[in-house]
């Protein structure tokens, strides 16, 4: 299922200006079924509080790559150590509004987990069946106005009664594309403002 992945080569942004980040996006390997796991991070940080999104964050000078980005920030928050993960793939890169680019790392580790989430930025852990995103329903397109007044076409989606929109449905909606052979261009969500390279 996930030889799709392996063989893809992903698009690289070059969009000056913006952050440099990276997210795991930790498919969970168990009896009942392949899984995806999600984060809801609290209400006091300083940034995208309160959103539902995948473990990562913004590269730091001691990383290697963006792979070691989204690795040591899926141990920080949530307690995955990078030795039990499986890469499987790298997907596009995502702008976000708020100014990063995110690479998606997509792992896979097995069930049973003792996630640790780190109280400070994780509010609780989510998870959705990927069989439930694989329904071509699952994952809606909506056109929302932005605070500068532009139309942005939104991805969202629901898992245990929390809405994910924005990159992460935009990550999710590319990985479910790949995954199903339904691989097409994304709606543009923010303003073209670089360009992309393979």
């Amino acid at each position: 299922m996930y030889d799709q992945l392996q063989g893809y080569l992903p698009r690289q942004a070059h969009w000056p200006g913006t952050t440099s980040s990276a997210v795991l996006v930790p498919i969970l390997a168990g009896p009942g079924g392949d899984r995806l796991l999600l984060t809801k991070r609290t209400q006091h940080l300083n940034s995208h509080k309160g959103q539902v999104c995948f473990p990562g964050g913004k590269r730091s000078p001691e990383d290697a790559d963006l792979l070691a980005t989204a690795l040591r920030e899926a141990e920080e928050e949530v307690g995955i150590r990078p030795q039990d993960v499986e890469i499987l793939g790298v997907l596009d890169d995502v702008l976000t509004v708020t100014g990063y680019t995110i690479t998606p790392v997509v792992g896979r580790l097995c069930l049973p987990y003792a996630f640790r989430p780190n109280p400070e930025e994780i509010d609780r852990i989510l998870e959705i069946a990927l069989a439930d995103l694989l329904d071509p329903a699952a994952i809606v397109l909506e056109e929302r106005r932005a605070p500068g007044g532009q139309l942005l076409n939104i991805y969202s989606f629901w898992a245990e009664g929390e809405i994910v929109w924005g990159a992460t449905a935009r990550i999710t909606k590319h990985l479910v594309d790949l995954l199903t052979g339904r691989e097409g261009p994304l709606a543009p969500e923010v303003p073209d403002q670089g360009t992309f390279g393979r």
